[in-house]
């Protein structure tokens, strides 16, 4: 009796239990990073790419949408019985319990690819001033980010370092 008690308390708690606002956090930062490295990877391509004169080609991550399911169960079993067992021996009663859970984490990612005048517009424009200046008060080297963006500079062009 003890058991069936207990099966169903479990059953009552696990079915008040709201999973969502605990994953906020894990999943948003879990996706974060994902989505970021595959950026990296996807950019590091395109790189390649374009130095041997293929098109390069970009796809982006839409929208992400999560779901999450959580189902319990509980069930309790018991009877009466006048079945024979073996050198007549009766049994008079039997009981059985069971319980269950299943979740269910079930992410829906859509993938957009990046085409058309804006996005090859975006790819040709000049990178402007302000960028460029953002990236050297982040603590970049300022040689490095200028012979990385900028081809010439009040009219005298960049040369870049070779090293020694």
């Amino acid at each position: 009796m003890k058991l069936g008690l207990w099966v169903g308390v479990v059953a009552l708690l696990a079915g008040c239990y709201s999973i969502g606002p605990g994953t906020i956090v894990a999943d948003r930062f879990d996706y974060s990073g994902a989505i970021s490295d595959s950026w990296k990877q996807q950019t590091l391509l395109n790189i390649v790419k374009m130095r041997y004169m293929d098109l390069p080609v970009f796809v982006d991550v839409a929208s992400i949408v999560n779901g999450y399911s959580l189902q319990t169960g509980a069930s309790i079993n018991g009877g009466l019985t006048s079945r024979i067992l073996g050198d007549l021996e009766r049994v008079p009663w039997f009981a059985s319990a069971s319980a269950s859970t299943l979740y269910t984490d079930r992410p829906t990612i859509t993938y957009v690819p990046l085409t058309g005048e804006k996005f090859l517009q975006s790819l040709l424009a000049p990178i402007e001033p302000k960028n460029i200046f953002i990236l050297i008060q982040s603590g970049y080297p300022a040689d490095f980010i200028l012979g990385l963006t900028v081809d010439s500079l009040n009219g005298v062009r960049i040369v870049p370092l070779r090293a020694a």
